[in-house]
């Protein structure tokens, strides 16, 4: 939903306020649906339908995604976990370093 919120915030901003009847239809919002997204409705709206009211008032949406390398971080636990086991069976013997 916060996607959605911020979306229709935008088309809002953009159209300004008491924009229901005159430049929400232009745009393909239909007057009630304009209301609901002045008043933070956003349950009946897709991401998509709103994406597409963005595009037809000639603005963009750009989404970002970040994410970790999630194998390589899966591996390293996997390892310890392994390693951990063995110490703990007796199958590997930690040694005090010389110096």
């Amino acid at each position: 939903m916060p996607l959605r919120r911020q979306l229709a915030a935008e088309i809002v901003r953009s159209l300004g306020p008491n924009s229901h009847y005159l430049l929400a239809p232009r745009c393909g919002i239909p007057q009630p649906r304009m209301s609901e997204l002045s008043r933070g409705k956003v349950e009946r709206c897709s991401i998509e339908w709103l994406i597409r009211r963005i595009y037809r008032l000639n603005g963009s949406v750009t989404i970002t995604v970040t994410l970790g390398n999630y194998a390589r971080e899966f591996g390293r636990e996997r390892r310890l976990a392994e390693r951990a086991r063995l110490i703990a069976e007796g199958k590997i013997v930690l040694m005090k370093k010389p110096w």
